[in-house]
């Protein structure tokens, strides 16, 4: 069951998306349960938030605005669709990395192109690699993993609790790895985009104070 919210201040728009989340999602035969909520405090009353898959917020819903509320997401995987009848908040909606931005009206093409990359989204977050050191067999949740380093014949993965080293491959991990966001910086750097901070001519920083090299030769795709 996908727990699915819509925050907007107008019943209409709360109305049309919930008409077009069911028709969607029953298409996939996924079942979904849908919570409307036409103001912020009626939102901010609500006690499940740590079960919310994905959150459709208006970013003038009231005196309270959806950029306030979606910080209450930042430490979950709520995956947050930002609406808005203006297109000027691209800044601000950067830090707290957004599955996408609709513009009122919302059209129907843009929604379900949201909603595609949405249960692309949950095929990730239910994805494991799996890697062996000696006789045992790790799973790593990806979502946790940093960044992959060639050593030779043997492949440092990095994460955000820990670190191994295990014999591997980097060419066959990034052919695994590529569909779920994992970009190549460097010859023996396979780095996990969602954790990306910063981008030099030279470096790419990681969140939690880590760095990469860039390679000339992938600089372009990766600025791309």
């Amino acid at each position: 069951m996908l727990n699915i919210v819509i925050c907007d201040d107008s019943e209409i728009i709360c109305q049309y998306l919930s008409e077009k989340l069911q028709e969607y999602f029953k298409q996939l035969y996924k079942d979904v349960n849908i919570q409307i909520f036409t103001s912020s405090n009626e939102f901010l009353k609500y006690k499940d938030i740590s079960n919310i898959d994905l959150i459709f917020l208006d970013i003038e819903i009231d005196e309270k605005s959806g950029i306030d509320i979606a910080k209450n997401f930042q430490d979950n995987n709520t995956s947050i669709v930002f609406i808005s009848a203006y297109k000027d908040y691209a800044l601000d909606l950067f830090k707290l990395r957004p599955l996408d931005f609709l513009v009122k009206p919302i059209k129907i093409e843009k929604l379900n192109d949201v909603l595609d990359r949405f249960v692309k989204t949950l095929d990730e977050k239910s994805y494991c690699f799996k890697y062996k050191i000696k006789n045992n067999i790790f799973f790593e949740d990806i979502n946790n993993i940093l960044f992959f380093e060639s050593m030779g014949r043997k492949i440092k993965i990095v994460t955000k609790e820990s670190e191994n080293i295990f014999y591997g491959n980097l060419k066959s991990i990034n052919q695994e790895l590529y569909k779920f966001n994992f970009i190549q910086t460097h010859n023996s750097f396979l780095v996990n985009k969602k954790y990306i901070t910063k981008i030099t001519n030279t470096e790419l920083f990681i969140k939690y104070n880590l760095r990469v090299p860039i390679s000339r030769s992938n600089k372009d795709s990766i600025l791309k």
